[in-house]
């Protein structure tokens, strides 16, 4: 009898316990679901610094993703009209040799045409290739690299079979100095709009719990442990935390769509290379799951906190 008494005080626990998390989970979307206005007005901060970050990582990763195809300096040498194809091979052979260099490429002067006037968008070729303008061509793709890169030019400056060369080094420079200023910009925004979001989040669990003080007290004079004061609160921060960053990260996809399918109308225009990379499933899981932990922890130091000053 007594084993029977104790089992059933056992399943009225575990009743009481799994009734009293749904009481508080079902709780935390009253707010949202009745006044989604004043719940908007509320999380507006949060969404808002979570969207800033999303979009400040985009911009890292697209410039990261889309400036490393534009690290390789490209040279094009034109080559003089009667070098002959011994001379070719020999000059290919020795830049080829060197361990800057990743690419090799070599165009005779039907094959220049060919090339320019398919990457130039033209449909027609000129037909009669005894009026090509365009010489024999090399195209070589190399590391960048200042120091080595002076020794290929002076190379390439006494070679004899060589008319004229032309190279992106400059460009490459500007480029490299524009990425490292983009990456210290966003790098710094990205921290410092995460410290701002978790000042927000603990200015909203401050304000939450202060609007509950009585209730706490009340809890406390009546002898409930800290836990299943904690228990509320702490789900109403999940269920807050969750709704803006599935709100902020609907409005990042469509800003996303939005704004790539305008750059490539430009982008394609001027035949450039580019690939957009979006917010990874990983990536938004991993910060959801961050988020979360932070908010859970924070929630249970201010809500201690205040359970505390209350008893005492």
């Amino acid at each position: 009898m007594k084993k029977l008494f104790q089992h059933k005080y056992l399943f009225y626990k575990l009743r009481f316990y799994f009734k009293h998390h749904l009481e508080c989970f079902l709780s935390s979307f009253e707010v949202p679901i009745k006044s989604p206005l004043k719940f908007i007005y509320i999380s507006m901060p949060i969404i808002l610094s979570i969207l800033m970050i999303f979009t400040f990582l985009l911009i890292y990763k697209n410039i990261e993703n889309n400036l490393y195809n534009n690290t390789q300096e490209k040279i094009i040498i034109f080559l003089k009209k009667n070098t002959s194809d011994i001379s070719v091979n020999k000059l290919r052979k020795i830049i080829s040799s060197r361990d800057d260099i990743i690419s090799v490429k070599y165009y005779t002067e039907i094959e220049s045409l060919k090339l320019y006037a398919g990457g130039d968008g033209r449909n027609t070729i000129i037909e009669n290739f005894d009026y090509n303008p365009l010489p024999k061509t090399m195209v070589i793709l190399k590391k960048f690299n200042n120091i080595s890169g002076e020794k290929i030019y002076n190379f390439l400056d006494k070679n004899s079979n060589i008319e004229l060369y032309k190279s992106n080094k400059v460009f490459l420079k500007k480029i490299k100095y524009t990425k490292n200023i983009v990456f210290q910009l966003s790098t710094f925004f990205i921290f410092s709009l995460i410290a701002l979001l978790f000042l927000i989040i603990n200015s909203f669990i401050r304000s939450e719990a202060f609007k509950m003080k009585q209730e706490i007290l009340i809890y406390n004079l009546l002898g409930a442990r800290s836990s299943f004061i904690r228990r509320r609160y702490i789900y109403t921060s999940v269920i807050y935390l969750s709704i803006s960053f599935l709100l902020s990260y609907i409005v990042l996809q469509y800003l996303f769509y939005l704004l790539t399918n305008s750059t490539l109308i430009i982008l394609n225009q001027y035949s450039a290379d580019h690939v957009f990379l979006n917010i990874s499933f990983v990536e938004a899981l991993f910060s959801y799951f961050s988020i979360i932990i932070i908010t859970v922890i924070m929630t249970f130091y201010e809500i201690n906190k205040l359970i505390k000053s209350r008893i005492s």
